[in-house]
């Protein structure tokens, strides 16, 4: 019962771990984008190969480098979703969650 009990736990907390997206935007809370918090939450990530980009209306941060670089191609990179939503409400997104697709890693 203890190996279930841990088990359970460690899954719940995988379901919701950072990963490292293609494209990334902002939400307000009715789950619409929201463009104005997008293009500041872009700008704000540290990763330098990134754009802004139209999609279906509405604008995206688009990352734009190799996903991975470094010695041995080790460093993984991406636009991370929890440094982007994190973004998103300092912005004054009032969504929920920002909304990542094209996961890389």
């Amino acid at each position: 019962m203890k190996l279930f009990t841990v088990s359970a736990i460690l899954f719940a907390a995988g379901t919701q771990a950072c990963a490292l997206y293609q494209l990334c935007h902002c939400t307000n809370a009715d789950g619409t984008p929201d463009d104005v918090a997008t293009v500041t939450a872009c700008y704000e990530q540290s990763e330098p190969h990134k754009e802004m980009i139209g999609v279906s209306g509405f604008e995206e941060c688009h990352f734009t480098g190799s996903a991975q670089s470094g010695f041995l191609r080790l460093e993984e990179n991406g636009l991370s979703n929890c440094k982007f939503r994190e973004a998103c409400t300092a912005a004054g997104a009032t969504g929920e969650d920002s909304n990542c697709s094209g996961k890389m890693h």
